[in-house]
């Protein structure tokens, strides 16, 4: 009796230890798959920013977004053009930010 429980100990201990494995290599992927989505957003933002920086226009369609960057708050003192126009269509936005507060100049917005 003493050995199955030894075992059973053994087998309780060996999945624990996996499952605690499993729970910190999946919290490892979701940490550098969140870091690799905020680049990629990152890099979308400053790509429409910089397209933008001759006309004071920034467009972005159909992309999975979801808020909006601050480069949009801050694209007068980043570009030294006022920022006229933003069209974000089909982006799937979650939360407008502080729009409202910081566009105030904006001649078209398109969500």
């Amino acid at each position: 009796m003493s050995s199955w429980l030894n075992s059973q100990r053994e087998r309780q201990l060996l999945a624990s230890t996996l499952h605690e494995k499993h729970r910190k290599a999946k919290q490892k992927k979701e940490k550098i798959d969140a870091a690799a989505y905020q680049e990629n957003t990152d890099n979308i933002w400053r790509a429409a920013c910089e397209k933008g920086r001759s006309n004071g226009k920034i467009h972005l369609c159909w992309l999975d977004l979801k808020h909006i960057s601050d480069r949009v708050y801050t694209f007068q003192s980043d570009y030294g053009r006022e920022l006229k126009s933003l069209v974000l269509d089909g982006i799937c936005l979650s939360t407008l930010g502080s729009i409202c507060e910081h566009c105030v100049e904006l001649s078209h917005l398109s969500l």
